[in-house]
């Protein structure tokens, strides 16, 4: 079910600049944080207040679709956390390539802070990478075959967020590295089908939110 009156195509195109925010803003702060843990993590909650003051009325839908039937997207949730922490650790371990990482030592160092820290970089993060994916792919027409809409969903998405992560700052400083870029995009493709699968089948962002959540948490301690 399309939502047009949340979702017009200005707002589309305003949101989906948020992705390209968090790289940017990060690496402006850092020259001015303490540590590129806290540059970040204002960066991601920046841009999640942001993407929440815009698209509240989207994302309550949403929990109500998840709550309607949460035994059923409850497995959602497991798969796309198995999936995504799969990939997160064959990345780091096997291609030594992974996201930004938190640093453990700033969670000890500020105590106090470390649970905003720690919600940043997982639910926080996780609710951006899924909004944007609704955002990005609600124009997709329709396939008569599923698997071809989640396939260019998921081929799309890959796109936006390597470009985001890998290309503009990189770009914007004459740093672009071709190799890191195809890596992202490699590294990405799978989260980001898994994340149109879920939503095909659940017609909810919230299972691919709390999986991913759940990934991420794995991986900051591992």
């Amino acid at each position: 079910m399309k939502n047009r009156k949340f979702l017009t195509l200005l707002k589309i195109i305003v949101c989906t600049l948020a992705m390209f925010w968090i790289p940017a803003l990060t690496d402006f702060l850092t020259g001015i944080a303490e540590s590129r843990t806290i540059a970040l993590t204002v960066s991601i909650s920046t841009s999640a207040m942001f993407l929440i003051f815009f698209n509240h009325q989207l994302a309550g839908l949403h929990f109500r679709r998840f709550m309607a039937n949460p035994k059923e997207n409850l497995v959602y949730v497991v798969f796309a956390a198995i999936v995504v922490a799969g990939v997160f650790l064959v990345s780091k371990y096997f291609f030594s390539f992974q996201s930004e990482s938190v640093d453990l030592e700033i969670l000890t160092k500020y105590p106090f802070f470390a649970p905003m820290i720690l919600i940043t970089y997982t639910l926080s993060y996780a609710f951006c990478y899924n909004i944007i994916f609704k955002l990005l792919t609600d124009y997709i027409p329709y396939h008569s075959e599923p698997l071809i809409t989640i396939l260019i969903s998921g081929v799309l998405f890959t796109v936006y967020l390597s470009t985001s992560q890998f290309a503009l700052v990189p770009l914007l400083k004459q740093q672009f590295d071709s190799t890191l870029y195809f890596k992202g995009l490699i590294v990405n493709f799978i989260p980001a089908l898994c994340c149109s699968y879920c939503y095909n089948q659940t017609s909810s962002i919230v299972p691919m939110t709390l999986g991913f959540s759940l990934a991420a948490l794995i991986m900051i301690f591992i």
